[in-house]
């Protein structure tokens, strides 16, 4: 985040805080009437306000993070100062209470800012294949995606530590690797990042799709001197003894959607097909006697907040939330991988991940297909 974004976020709160403090301290016994006015007005003053700073700052995440933290930052800090003018004036006991939980929103703030954002999870995954594909030799993939940051940290490093322990066969980058503001900082990012890739080679190779954050020139750059090599609307014929395998790699621009349409016409009956791209809105392209064995995306983070119950609150995806939300399923007849990713949205937005950790993926293909329901082995 910009200094000067971070200074705008820092005197927008400082208003909504004075604008809340004046309403709930006024003389007099605080009851929930105050609260309830500081709440409307609150709201009457940060909407405006937050559309023209977003629009200003040109980023619909800059709104996220006014409304975080508000959320762990302003309003835990009320509830303190509610909770300290009891003791010297009458607060009435339903504040107090609210009060007492507004106050527990700050070490869930903490935690979902500066732990769970670097508590990396090993997801392991065995995806079923076709009887004409399954074959007597798994084929292990392992997935980094949405590294999407602009220092090398060590739960990257140990990502790819256990990326290697895998002993993978294949290794996907379904893109978003850098995200840097300045040139000082993409320029120290490039020699970090191409260190921190290096190790990752395999026997049928490491694969890099362009995402939305990424700059061709910037990404090849990176990989310059590594064993990863970079795909634009490509398809690769691999092989691993007895197996087959056509890997097709989707740029995420305006001609994915003809390169993703056309793959019915290219892969043999024998040959496994995964499409891997950074969008899993990719799935949306397929034509429907298209066989992709798997689709491999990210994009989504998850959700980076995952709320109990209900899932991820905003995707930025047109799949279904809980597909949005990470793991195997099955769209349109396709199964599809979402990865979580290991890093989080940079610039304007918060460095927030709750319920949401990044992840590892650890896919294994092979075994037969589940028996239809009801229907006995």
């Amino acid at each position: 985040m910009s200094p000067l974004i971070a200074a705008v976020l820092i005197a927008s709160t400082l208003l909504d805080g004075f604008v809340a403090g004046w309403i709930l301290f006024r003389p007099g016994e605080v009851r929930m009437r105050r609260v309830w006015l500081a709440f409307v007005l609150g709201c009457v003053v940060f909407g405006p306000k937050a559309v023209v700073l977003t629009m200003l700052a040109g980023s619909f995440f800059f709104l996220i993070n006014l409304a975080y933290t508000s959320l762990v930052v302003l309003l835990p800090v009320l509830g303190l100062a509610c909770l300290l003018v009891a003791r010297r004036r009458p607060v009435t006991r339903p504040v107090c209470i609210f009060a007492a939980l507004a106050l527990c929103l700050a070490p869930v703030g903490y935690y979902a800012t500066f732990v769970e954002p670097f508590r990396l999870a090993c997801e392991r995954v065995t995806v079923p294949l076709a009887p004409t594909r399954a074959g007597s030799q798994p084929v292990r993939v392992a997935v980094l995606s949405d590294i999407q940051s602009c220092e090398v940290t060590e739960h990257l490093r140990e990502a790819v530590r256990l990326a290697m322990e895998f002993e993978p066969h294949l290794i996907l980058l379904p893109g978003d690797l850098l995200q840097c503001e300045g040139v000082a900082a993409r320029e120290r990012g490039i020699a970090q990042f191409r260190d921190l890739l290096a190790p990752l080679e395999a026997p049928l190779g490491a694969w890099f799709v362009l995402g939305n954050c990424d700059r061709t020139g910037t990404v090849e750059r990176v990989l310059e001197g590594t064993s990863i090599r970079l795909l634009k609307n490509e398809t690769v014929a691999l092989e691993l003894g007895e197996r087959r395998i056509l890997l097709a790699g989707a740029d995420f621009g305006s001609r994915s959607e003809d390169f993703i349409g056309d793959l019915s016409q290219v892969a043999r009956p024998d040959q496994i097909l995964l499409l891997f791209a950074h969008y899993p809105d990719s799935v949306y392209y397929l034509n429907g006697d298209t066989r992709v064995d798997l689709l491999v995306a990210g994009h989504t983070h998850g959700g980076q907040i995952v709320l109990p119950f209900f899932g991820p609150p905003i995707t930025l995806s047109r799949v279904p939330r809980a597909v949005a939300a990470g793991g195997l399923h099955s769209l349109e007849g396709t199964p599809i991988y979402v990865s979580r990713g290991l890093g989080a949205e940079r610039n304007s937005a918060p460095r927030v991940r709750f319920n949401c950790p990044p992840e590892l993926s650890l896919l294994t293909l092979g075994g037969p297909l589940p028996d239809p329901p009801g229907q006995q082995p």
